[in-house]
């Protein structure tokens, strides 16, 4: 059954390429965002096929945040992918911090034009562009210009290049996402459920992840939720217990809406459990009539001292969690206590800010990346 709805999926990702993001008036897709030292990538007669070593931030790239990209060694930041409008546009902009716009990235490319509707909107258009590696806190705003003149930002890339203090966090992902369907936690019956156990060296500001969805296409929406509970004794007296945290969604599409779950004051280091659970009655596990929601695998096993994986059939699902900016993943994760007792945790150093709006948590790429890129260099941009 759940096979029949990888096809589906897989189907879908390659229409679509990758996640879209819609917004009011028009929505954006990445084809591809890198850090790179191939300057080449600025051209816009090709798409830019990463190289062996280059930093994806596809999906970074598509919700705002990438994040900090401090020690990556990478002199350029490359962007590529299209916006689709509501209205016929007569160019895009570029502007670094407060510096000049440069105008002249928008490319018009038939290919797009003739499968608008999958855009969304009446008017696509590509964009394919190269900057150089900045330091400290950098925007990059992205304009588009109506036939009338108008200006107006449509979307906004940050990152830091600065040294980390402990004084803010940043995303940090358990691994890659493994892009095929098949290789995933499906969640398609009502009150079915996935969950897992992991124990922080520091606070813990939040925690995002990629979805994939039902889209109405071939069933119902899926709701679905998310709960962090404080790991107490065993798994059946956890979940006995009220969660420190929980949101439920209802999906539009492919990672639509992104999720993040930000805390209003970063919880305490220690042992917690994320569970994931489909909610709606629609949820049948019927093929095309069900509501399901799939969650992607990590790309590599990662460490089952430090992430127990519960009910998941042993797929190990991918999620990002923020955590102070002195951290990175193999520090931040530490290996769970056994039975119920926890570790004395890491002294986390530096208290840090709690996580307001403007922490965007980061999802990561799960297309088929490999098939995206053939379709990219038979395009014209």
């Amino acid at each position: 059954m759940k096979k029949v709805f990888a096809v589906a999926i897989a189907l879908a990702m390659v229409l679509s390429l990758f996640a879209i993001s819609s917004y009011a008036g028009g929505g954006i897709c990445f084809d591809g965002a890198y850090l790179t030292n191939d300057a080449d990538g600025s051209q816009h007669a090709t798409a830019h096929v990463p190289n062996e070593g280059e930093t994806n931030l596809t999906n970074q790239a598509a919700q705002g945040d990438m994040g900090s990209i401090y020690g990556s060694g990478f002199q350029y930041f490359h962007a590529q992918g299209w916006w689709s409008d509501d209205e016929e546009l007569a160019d895009f902009g570029i502007q670094v911090n407060d510096g000049e716009i440069t105008w002249g990235q928008k490319i018009d490319d038939p290919n797009l034009v003739a499968v608008k509707d999958q855009t969304g909107h009446a008017y696509p258009y590509r964009f394919n562009f190269t900057l150089p590696v900045q330091e400290g806190e950098v925007a990059i705003k992205m304009y588009k210009k109506t036939a009338a003149g108008a200006e107006e930002v449509f979307h906004t890339l940050t990152y830091s290049n600065s040294a980390p203090t402990g004084d803010k966090f940043v995303p940090i992902a358990v691994a890659d996402n493994d892009g095929a369907p098949g290789n995933a936690v499906w969640l398609n019956e009502k009150g079915e459920w996935a969950a897992v156990k992991f124990t922080t060296a520091a606070k813990l500001g939040g925690v995002s992840l990629f979805h994939w969805a039902s889209n109405g296409s071939n069933g119902p929406l899926a709701t679905w939720k998310l709960e962090v509970y404080k790991f107490d004794t065993d798994i059946d007296t956890t979940f006995s217990k009220a969660p420190v945290a929980s949101k439920s969604q209802q999906s539009a599409g492919d990672n639509n809406p992104a999720f993040a779950l930000e805390f209003d004051a970063p919880l305490d280091p220690g042992t917690y459990v994320i569970r994931l659970e489909i909610t709606n009655d629609e949820a049948t596990g019927v093929s095309q009539e069900t509501s399901y929601v799939v969650f992607p695998a990590t790309a590599a096993a990662v460490s089952e001292d430090k992430f127990e994986y519960i009910n998941t059939n042993g797929v190990m699902f991918n999620f990002t969690v923020v955590a102070p900016d002195t951290y990175s993943a193999a520090d931040f994760f530490v290996t769970n206590p056994a039975g119920g007792s926890e570790p004395t945790p890491v002294d986390p150093g530096t208290e840090p800010t709690p996580v307001t709006g403007d922490a965007t948590m980061v999802l990561f790429i799960v297309a088929a990346v490999a098939v995206a890129l053939v379709i990219l260099k038979k395009k014209a941009f």
